[in-house]
């Protein structure tokens, strides 16, 4: 484990802690109250075996106890490419979804579609869609910007 310490500003500070493969593990951001460094906020991270992000959960300081507020949480394909990326948020210790992109590749692991969904009613519904097309070489031809509208997908005019 390693830990550096960032002073931002003269009122701000983040410390940084990483794992032995250099990936983050925390994010803590203080401020200066009175002169005194007062925790504000932390990150936190968890990845798997392959070094994948499985978790990014956020806290707030409040009351003197870490309070979790935001958790994303992430799926990869056995080539490492994401699946899925959840979005929670946390009240009186309570998680609810908030909305979910799932993504899509070819054959040769380009991204095709990235497909965000919110939570709504009880059950997850089409919001946006991003969809792309590759040449041969794998380089990008297009990108596609949909909203969902009326049951349909409808090209965005402001992308």
């Amino acid at each position: 484990m390693k830990t550096i310490e960032i002073q931002i500003e003269s009122n701000q500070s983040v410390t940084i802690v990483t794992d032995k493969n250099e990936n983050l593990i925390t994010k803590t951001c203080q401020i200066l109250k009175n002169n005194e460094w007062i925790n504000s906020s932390r990150i936190n991270f968890t990845y798997d075996k392959e070094g994948n992000n499985l978790i990014i959960l956020h806290e707030t300081w409040n009351n003197l106890i870490w309070v979790q507020n935001n958790k994303y949480t992430y799926t990869y394909d056995g080539y490492g490419k994401m699946l899925t990326c959840l979005h929670e948020y946390c009240v009186n210790n309570i998680w609810y979804n908030r909305y979910k992109n799932i993504y899509e590749y070819d054959e040769k692991n380009n991204l095709l579609i990235d497909l965000f969904r919110k939570w709504k009613d009880n059950e997850w519904v089409n919001y946006n869609r991003k969809i792309y097309t590759y040449d041969y070489d794998g380089n990008k031809l297009s990108e596609l910007h949909e909203n969902w509208q009326n049951g349909k997908w409808v090209f965005n005019f402001t992308c």
